[in-house]
This record gives structure tokens, sequence and C-alpha cells, in this order.
């Protein structure tokens, strides 16, 4: 048999199972956005996601970073790093980092049924704390969460993780089968009174109370202290088998469902012509976009001849949502044409996520 055709499980060797991750980006090496921010939200590595509650004083930065647990063929990490602590953790406070998977992609695990499958989430962390962390499952539709918390051992040390959940058999054909969130995956790195309580079964997720169950580790209590984190898999089964590498061209277009650019060099003309009404027209975007995406412009200024108010929008002409529509306003009976100035650029964004 083929080298590619099988794969190690514990002492086993097995056939390659195909596709097994769910998770997008799960190496952390695409970042379309950019690679360092100190905000909320999805601003680094695509798919993952920064989410706080209350904090008053927490001040930080999410990045990509190269440093990578040693032998895995992994190439970047996602970082957190505490610039500004939390002198004091109140009841309502968290942090979190989040994966979303959309329904449609959640099907073989056949939760809300008699026949549903258990799943396995593995991954590699690091922090300079060592404690007990939470891992979460939020069920978006059952609206139902269950935590397995885990523990770093080591400061400032690689650790691979396994954690493997029973299936949700409630709820009826739960995630539903559409492009709709289907479920978060949850990583705490500070968590309140109000979100740590440790459940063991699914519970129903109410005020949160178990979002992040069973976190004692507090990130956010002292300057520069790190967490990190790459090499994410969720699959059905209880074993983790080997991360599963993809291409970068395909995890790329895989993040594109959810967040792409279109970008315009500095000087270039983006369009022109002879205008005497409104020009529009229809941009073909790389890759299907989950949902007709919000737009907007992310960087860089348009210089203007003739015409003004360019820029991108969807309306019910990008049915299909791997199109936009693009608009600019001529003048009268003139010539007209556009382009980014010289200092930098164009950038236009289009988000879908969920």
């Amino acid at each position: 048999m083929p080298l590619s055709k099988i794969q190690n499980i514990g002492n086993q060797v097995v056939p390659n199972l195909g596709r097994r991750n769910l998770i997008i980006n799960g190496s952390m090496e695409v970042a379309q956005r950019g690679t360092s921010s100190t905000s909320t939200g999805y601003q680094t590595v695509d798919r993952f996601s920064v989410s706080t509650n209350a904090l008053d004083e927490l001040a930080f930065t999410q990045a990509q970073v190269d440093d990578v647990p040693a032998g895995t063929g992994l190439k970047k990490s996602f970082k957190f790093t505490v610039t500004t602590a939390e002198s004091a953790l109140a009841s309502d406070e968290f942090v979190r980092i989040y994966h979303a998977v959309e329904g449609k992609n959640l099907q073989r695990f056949e939760w809300g049924t008699s026949t549903g499958k258990e799943v396995t989430v593995s991954f590699y962390v690091k922090s300079s704390i060592t404690g007990t962390f939470a891992c979460s499952i939020y069920v978006f539709d059952a609206n139902v969460v269950m935590n397995k918390p885990y523990t770093i051992s080591s400061a400032n040390t690689w650790e691979r993780k396994t954690l493997t959940f029973p299936a949700y058999t409630a709820g009826g054909s739960t995630p539903a089968d559409d492009t709709t969130p289907g479920i978060y995956i949850n990583f705490g790195l500070m968590s309140g009174s109000s979100y740590n309580t440790q459940i063991n079964d699914w519970t129903a997720y109410g005020s949160g109370a178990n979002l992040l169950g069973g976190q004692t580790a507090n990130v956010g209590a002292v300057n520069s202290t790190t967490w990190q984190l790459t090499g994410v898999q969720l699959e059905v089964g209880s074993t983790a088998t080997d991360f599963e590498q993809l291409t970068f061209a395909e995890e790329l277009q895989l993040c594109q469902r959810y967040y792409q650019q279109i970008t315009h060099h500095a000087n270039d003309v983006i369009r022109g012509g002879y205008g005497l009404t409104a020009e529009y027209w229809q941009v073909q975007l790389p890759v299907q976009m989950r949902a007709a995406p919000s737009t907007s412009l992310k960087s860089g200024v348009v210089a203007y001849s003739n015409c003004s108010g360019f820029g991108y929008y969807t309306n019910a002409n990008n049915v299909t949502n791997n199109t936009v529509s693009a608009f600019v306003d001529p003048n009268d009976n003139t010539y007209f044409y556009f382009y980014p100035t010289s200092a930098a650029d164009l950038v236009w964004q289009f988000i879908a996520e969920m």
C-alpha cells in the first residue's frame, strides 16, 4: 500500500481515513487580515476569533507566529499575549478563543438522533502558566453545551491534548443541515465564576454558567503571560488521529468561504470609461461564500477623475454568493477613471463569518 494511503493511530498502521478534520485552518497557516492585532474578533488567524466579556483593564495582542511543536510538520501557531493584566477577575469576565463549524459540515455526526457519534477534539497548546483550562462544544440550534477541562502541566512547553465528547442525541437532527452555525468550539483563557461551573453532560446553555466549565487558570492575571494553539482537529470517533495536513491553497479556499479580499494595487486603474449615468458591474469571487457577505473598505484611499463613490455591495443579483456588485458614479458626458492612491494598495473585504 502506498505511504499516502496509510497513517499511524497509536501503534497501529491503518488505511488513511480521508478528509477527517472538520476544523478549517487548524494549522493556523492562513491569516488574510494580518498577523498581529490588539483587538477582539477575527483579526489574525482565519476562523479563530477572540471573544471577551466585561473586562476592565485587560489589553493583549493576538498574533500568528512561527513557534510550533517540533516534529509535527506544523509551521504556524496562534498566540495570545497579555500586555496589561486584569488586576481582579470579576464573576462576569472571560476570555475565550472560538471556532465556529457550519451545520452542513457536521451531518456525519448524526447528532440529534439515536445513532449520533462521539467526536474527538485534539490540539497542541503551550502557555507560560500551568493549570486547568476549559474546552467546550456549544451546539447552536439546541442551545446546549458540554465542557472538558484539560491541564497544562509544564510552562512554555508544547503539549498535545485529546478530548472526547459523547454524541448529543436529543433535539432531532441537530445541528441543522444548512449554512448557519452548527457548533462553536471554545478554548478558555480566563473565566469568572459566572461561566466556569463544571458540567460533565450536555446541559442547557442558559446564562452561560458552563461555557468555560472547569477553568481555573487565569491567563490575564499577569503581564506578558502567553497562550498558544495549533494543530486543532475535530473528528468522528474516540481516537485522535495524526493531524490532517492540507496544502496552503486548499486551506485558503476553505477560509475564503467566510472571509476574502479584493486588492487593487497602488496607482493601477480600477476601471474607466465614458459615463452618462451610474456605472454598475459584477465581480466574480474566487470562492462561493457561506452567505451574502457584508463589504467594507479595509485599507487604502481611492483617487477619482470625473467620478465618485466607488464601492462593492451585494443585492438580489448575487444569489449564489460568489459574485458581488460594484458601483461608481461618473460625471455626465465625460471620460472617467479611478485608482488607489500611491500611498497604499486598496483592500476591500467581504465577510460571511458566523
